[in-house]
């Protein structure tokens, strides 16, 4: 409903939400909105579960090891631009029409 009805800048995803594990979860809000940039956040040092999340929609990925205000900052930044990029691309493929 959230991300239907406000503005949403980026998701930190947490990948071992109850109602929502793995990759499900980036799966689920893709389904939502293609437009909201979402960074994974994993207890696992799994690079593999990092790929197949950037693979299914997320823009990237850290461990909780990792999150710290120095680092969160900058990847917050990185999936923004990088998924305004990929929206206007997405955008401009279906404008282009088949002759």
């Amino acid at each position: 409903r959230i991300l239907r009805s406000e503005r949403i800048d980026v998701v930190l995803l947490d990948l071992t939400l109850p109602d929502a594990s793995g990759l499900q979860g980036v799966k689920t809000l893709r389904q939502v909105s293609q437009d909201i940039p979402i960074v994974v956040l994993t207890a696992l040092s799994d690079e593999k579960l990092g790929l197949d999340c950037i693979n299914a929609g997320a823009q990237d990925y850290l461990t909780k090891e990792e999150l710290t205000p120095t680092v969160l900052r900058p990847r917050f930044c990185r999936a923004s631009s990088l998924q305004v990029r990929s929206s206007a691309i997405s955008r401009s493929t279906r404008a282009i029409r088949p002759m």
